[in-house]
Formats: C-alpha cells, structure tokens, sequence
C-alpha cells in the first residue's frame, strides 16, 4: 500500500512537471514570434509541442488521481464476487491482498492482545 502511494506520488509529480515543460514552451513559442507578432516554423512547433506537453501531463495527473482508483476498486469487487463463494465453500473466510493487510485487519494475536488491552484501559479508565 505503501509503494503505491510513493508510485502515485511520483506519477502526479512527473504529470505537474510535464504541464509545467508545456507553459514553457508556448511561452517559448510566443517570445520566438518577435515583436511583430508573426509566425514563423519554430514558434509554431514549440506551440503545438507545448500544447501536447501540458495535455499529456493533464491527462494523465487526472487518470491517475480520479479513473485508476475507481477501476482498480472495480477490478477488486468482482475479483471478491468470483472467488468469495469458492473461497467460502472451500473454509476460506477471509482473503487478504498480503500480510500487512491481515495484520492491520485485526486477525493477528498480537492485534487481538492489543485491542483488548486498549479497551480493558479505556474502561477502567471511565
């Protein structure tokens, strides 16, 4: 969980880098026009390629932030509705994604000894 976070990260940085890389270069292509304001070759492909830079960068800070959360939840749902009848028949009651997800869903000994040991002190403390 951890790694995606630092993968999802690192992929909306280089998103905000690519947007910023696209600004540059209109601004670039406007600047290489001159002071009559017309265009020649070079401002018009430093035009279009920052125009290109900062919709890929848009593009894909908006896939990676809204749509590959949502299909990857899709994904785990109907992975959950194909293998949890199986899984159930088979004495199966639980499916966990690795071994910090058991550990932090409370199964563990030590997380049970813990929960406990959290409530015996809340309510001797009431």
């Amino acid at each position: 969980m951890h790694e995606n976070k630092h993968f999802l990260t690192n992929i909306v940085f280089l998103s905000i880098i690519l947007v910023l890389l696209g600004a540059i270069s209109i601004l670039i292509s406007y600047i290489v026009r001159g002071s009559a304001g017309e265009a020649n070759l070079t401002s018009e492909i430093l035009r279009d390629f920052g125009i290109l830079l900062a919709s890929i960068g848009i593009i894909s800070t908006l896939y990676e932030t809204l749509i590959r959360r949502q299909l990857l939840a899709d994904y785990n749902d109907m992975l959950r509705e194909i293998v949890n009848p199986d899984a159930q028949r088979l004495g199966v009651f639980a499916l966990f994604r690795d071994r910090h997800d058991k550990a932090s869903s409370g199964r563990l000994p030590t997380n049970i000894i813990a929960l406990v040991r959290h409530d015996f002190l809340d309510h001797m403390s009431a």
